[in-house]
């Protein structure tokens, strides 16, 4: 069994190890992260669960852009929560990527110099019904869509296409890849997206199941995983972020250092990349 020799030992050979391009320690960026959750408001109406999350939506956006937050997360297809819908609904009531609800996010990225992951079930370009995740960088513009490639059974009855592809978007702070619920149940998803060059991965979610005991041993490992390892030249995945969904009670309230373990707002830094 190793002790605390051993430890000792090895603390002390990695810190002597050569460091890799890009990896030297004053060579950072400080990164400020939000997740942004806000209550599961239940309406008669979906146009009405819309605009109430919406506004609650906005405030919270407010609050972190106050904060000087670099990338705020929302949680999974906020456009469609808070009503009941019926088996068909799901697609005849989905947005393009033009629609209302991603335009006012939008105009808040904008206006606040604020990056945001909007999830939102969406009809893609082929008239899909998709369960995806927008990333609007700080200027308000779409930096482009990841499509969940894990949709759970209930989803893919209600018409959701499962993507085929683990997108990562390059933002004026860093790289950022996104997760979608269910696919943290598989470990291919967080490394996929380590190996694309993901230095955060954000995880915007809705589900109650097995609740924060499969959320904290799965987040760990998968920040373990990939956490700081390198998968080629400049590419490093640094944090695993935790954005946990509207509806379910936080655990913790603040931000934990605990890896793949992140509430509310932290900030991290990120190595800048070293010379070719």
């Amino acid at each position: 069994m190793p002790d605390a020799n051993d430890a000792a030992e090895y603390r002390q050979a990695e810190g002597n190890r050569p460091k890799a391009v890009g990896e030297e320690t004053h060579m950072t960026r400080k990164v400020t992260l939000s997740a942004v959750q806000p209550p599961l408001l239940k309406r008669d109406t979906l146009e009405q669960a819309r605009a109430a999350h919406l506004e609650a939506a906005t405030d919270l956006l407010l609050e972190a852009a106050s904060r000087n937050t670099d990338l705020a997360v929302l949680p999974e297809h906020l456009n469609m929560v808070g009503a009941t819908l019926i088996k068909g609904e799901h697609r005849s009531q989905a947005e393009t990527l033009d629609g209302p609800f991603t335009a006012a996010i939008q105009r808040l990225a904008a206006s606040h110099r604020m990056a945001v992951v909007l999830p939102i079930y969406r009809l893609d370009e082929a008239g899909l019904l998709r369960n995806s995740a927008v990333v609007i960088d700080k200027a308000g513009r779409v930096a482009g869509c990841y499509d969940k490639v894990h949709p759970t059974q209930g989803e893919i009855e209600r018409g959701v296409v499962p993507g085929d592809s683990w997108p990562v978007f390059e933002l004026d702070f860093g790289r950022v890849g996104v997760m979608i619920c269910h696919d943290n149940s598989f470990v291919e998803s967080a490394r996929c997206l380590a190996l694309n060059g993901a230095e955060i991965i954000a995880w915007p979610h809705v589900q109650s199941g097995w609740g924060d005991v499969v959320w904290d041993i799965t987040l760990r490992s998968r920040a373990i995983d990939n956490g700081g390892r390198r998968a080629g030249k400049g590419t490093h995945c640094r944090c695993l972020l935790r954005f946990a969904n509207a509806g379910f009670p936080a655990r913790r309230t603040t931000a934990a250092l605990d890896p793949g373990w992140q509430r509310g707002r932290r900030e991290l830094s990120l190595p800048r990349a070293g010379p070719e």
